[in-house]
């Protein structure tokens, strides 16, 4: 896997950053912040209009700036001035060039009235670490530097696009008002007779893909490019995963997340040793990978994701593997084999989408199923349904000859008798508790009048299912 040094990302960072969005506010926070902090470090993906802010900012503060972008700029510095704001609109830059020594330096020995505004699309260096920690460094974020829709409303009036408040609203909940989408954006609404609509959003989304292809993508080494698109599929990256995936050595995929990494607006931290693509990267590659990628080549990635987490246990990630491929008998045996574990009731609920895409005839085979059915039909609303699974699963019980598996529905039915949402009286509670502590030596058929969908249980108004599933199955264990 030859992978492309530091010395040729330098060349190829990208001169052109996004526009900027006048935010009175973040610049009013900023110089409330820079009269308490030293260092004040935006990070944030390429995007967010960092050096665009920081331009309008060097234009229109009255303190002396220093100015700090490339080596050149350095090696033109006459003065360092005692009383002055350094200003270093892309840290990542300096970084890939091997110059950020000279920044540490200077951060060291720094005067009292000196101030630091730094930008960067990497995470905050160690080396500021202890700035940061003794109170001296604030991290500004993506949270920070998000225009407002009045910033938003007020940018496009001015381009001559009067936006209603559900338009602006529903531009924040597309594309986050990240200020080079917006930019972006405006082609396609001066195009469009009827506002901002489906079509406008996604011709957006086409020209924010094809200018990340065309200026951050492709400057990438064809191996870079390539891994990246074997790891679109993948909600969080591990260096186990990344090694498995590519098939490549520790070294290798040390190298990989060196390069991502440094490159910014590709990695975000999802807790140690873990990693997520950056939204609108991650909106980019599963676009990219249509036209990168054939049919065949996506499939076989499939299927080596469905045998990772096979592998490792995870069978709601195999689960969503097998959904990819169609392979309703996989989906079938990983949502059991799932369902068998602790889940919670959102996941419960998500599960939806892939229990209607797997046939009655494998849900046969499983139970458990059946029973996940009528709960999640009744959860939400739909008590027909939930009545239909549950005779299903009712006359499976009648015509079943397997021992184990009468036990297996038996128990099912009891733990449905439990945790469904429906009224019962203090008796009939002490009743389904005595036959689940007993239903072994008794009969089911008799529980078939006990199903009262439309209320809340009196056990579990949570309906936590799965979980009370397992609490209950331990307690008839150890009676």
């Amino acid at each position: 896997m030859c992978l492309e040094t530091s010395e040729n990302m330098s060349e190829n960072m990208d001169i052109r950053e996004d526009i900027y969005i006048e935010n009175q506010r973040l610049r009013q926070r900023v110089q409330n912040d820079l009269k308490v902090y030293d260092i004040l470090y935006l990070y944030a993906p390429a995007g967010w209009g960092k050096y665009t802010f920081l331009k309008y900012y060097k234009e229109h503060t009255e303190r002396s700036v220093v100015w700090i972008e490339t080596a050149d700029d350095i090696a033109q510095l006459e003065s360092f001035p005692e009383d002055c704001i350094v200003i270093v609109p892309r840290m990542e830059l300096l970084i890939s060039q091997n110059i950020q020594q000279w920044l540490w330096e200077r951060i060291s020995a720094k005067k009292r009235h000196q101030k630091f505004l730094i930008a960067s699309t990497v995470p905050l260096p160690e080396y500021l670490l202890y700035y940061a920690a003794s109170r001296r460094l604030i991290v500004y974020g993506v949270k920070d530097l998000k225009p407002s829709v009045e910033d938003v409303d007020f940018y496009f009036q001015k381009r001559g696009f009067l936006l209603s408040t559900e338009e602006l609203l529903k531009i924040e909940k597309d594309f986050e008002n990240m200020p080079l989408c917006l930019y972006l954006l405006e082609n396609s609404l001066r195009n469009s007779s009827r506002g901002y609509s489906r079509t406008v959003k996604e011709q957006c989304m086409e020209d924010v893909c094809s200018y990340l292809d065309m200026t951050f993508f492709r400057r990438f080494s064809i191996s870079v490019q390539d891994s990246l698109l074997h790891l679109f599929c993948f909600e969080v990256l591990t260096r186990e995963l990344v090694r498995e995936i590519l098939a490549v050595s520790e070294a290798e995929v040390q190298q990989f997340l060196d390069i991502v990494i440094l490159k910014g607006s590709i990695l975000e931290s999802a807790g140690p040793g873990r990693w997520r693509f950056c939204p609108l990267f991650a909106r980019f590659l599963h676009r990219a990978v249509h036209k990168y990628l054939d049919i065949d080549e996506r499939m076989e990635l499939y299927r080596r994701g469905m045998r990772y987490f096979q592998k490792k246990e995870d069978y709601y990630s195999a689960l969503r593997f097998a959904a990819l491929l169609s392979d309703e008998d996989r989906m079938a045996d990983f949502l059991n084999r799932y369902l068998g574990g602790q889940v919670g009731y959102e996941i419960f609920i998500a599960m939806e989408d892939y229990y209607h895409q797997i046939p009655t005839g494998y849900l046969f085979q499983y139970p458990r199923l059946l029973a996940a059915g009528v709960m999640m039909e009744a959860i939400g609303g739909n008590y027909p349904k939930a009545e239909h699974y549950k005779k299903i699963l009712i006359d499976y019980l009648e015509d079943c000859l397997d021992p184990e598996l009468r036990k297996e529905i038996e128990e099912n039915l009891i733990y449905l008798q439990l945790a469904m949402p429906g009224a019962a009286s203090w008796e009939e509670l002490k009743y389904t508790l005595e036959k689940a502590f007993h239903y072994r030596n008794g009969s089911i058929r008799q529980w078939k009048q006990g199903f009262r969908p439309n209320q809340v249980s009196v056990l579990h108004g949570d309906k936590d299912y799965c979980l009370f599933r397992r609490k209950i199955k331990s307690a008839v264990s150890d009676g």
